[in-house]
């Protein structure tokens, strides 16, 4: 087969209509446009293309482009390469390294994952020793401290149930938007201050809505839960530290 060998005019007459055409490409390339009319004929004259041999050197190009972007310059090829070889020598003499710190670390923290496993073993085992001598206690210690229980709900307990009882019921009157409905709303409301809602009777038929009285109850119930409040939060304290000096009495043996 014989080759086909330009000489030096050809070769530069090749060459000008490839650059020629190239920037007319990348013109079109980098206004992201269509070719107009006016570069279809210059195309179709200087270069032999008709419209479908445009559209093909015009993706060509598109791909060349794109992968110029990536392959970078003769430069950047060079110092990508240096890179490379540079990080690797580094990850051979670092990573051995930092694999035995690693270990060491790692048995660190199983020696300290292994300490709180014991200590947490022992607490719950000492947890289970008071519960059990608890229950081992003399009948007249066991009789002292479930009285002494019974009296503190009666003074504590039974005041702070109802305070919470009583501010659910406020809380519960003040939220119209905790309802699926208004005829939710108004049914709970009814229920816990009827003077807070009117009824209307209109062809038999019942419909509600919020009394003349409303905001002055409103008004008192947020004072009320005001207070509510404070008297859960002081009651609860007394409750529960009194109950706490109620049930050492079951650590007879402990």
């Amino acid at each position: 087969m014989e080759m086909l060998i330009l000489d030096g005019d050809m070769a530069g007459t090749a060459l000008a209509e490839t650059l020629e055409s190239e920037n007319l490409l990348r013109g079109i390339i980098a206004a992201d446009r269509e070719p107009n009319h006016d570069e279809l004929a210059h195309a179709r004259r200087f270069f032999a293309w008709d419209a479908n041999e445009f559209k093909k050197q015009l993706r060509r190009l598109q791909q060349v482009t794109r992968y110029q972007a990536v392959a970078g310059t003769p430069a950047s090829r060079e110092a990508g390469i240096t890179e490379r070889d540079c990080s690797a020598q580094i990850l051979l003499t670092e990573s051995p390294k930092l694999a035995a710190k690693m270990e060491a670390i790692q048995k660190q923290i199983n020696a300290l994952e292994r300490d709180h496993r014991l200590a947490s073993k022992r607490c719950d085992e000492q947890i289970d020793g008071v519960d059990q001598l608890r229950k081992l206690v003399p009948a007249h210690v066991l009789s002292e401290h479930g009285a002494e229980r019974a009296a503190i709900e009666n003074k504590i307990g039974e005041p702070l149930r109802q305070a919470v009882s009583r501010a659910s019921q406020i809380t519960a009157c003040q939220s119209p938007d905790a309802y699926k409905s208004q005829v939710d709303y108004f049914s709970a409301l009814r229920f816990h201050c009827r003077e807070a809602v009117t009824e209307i009777v209109e062809n038999k038929m019942s419909r509600y809505r919020l009394s003349d009285q409303w905001p002055s109850i409103s008004a008192a119930m947020t004072t009320e839960l005001a207070g509510l409040k404070k008297s859960i939060e002081s009651l609860q304290k007394q409750y529960d530290e009194k109950m706490l000096v109620a049930d050492r009495k079951l650590d007879f043996y402990s």
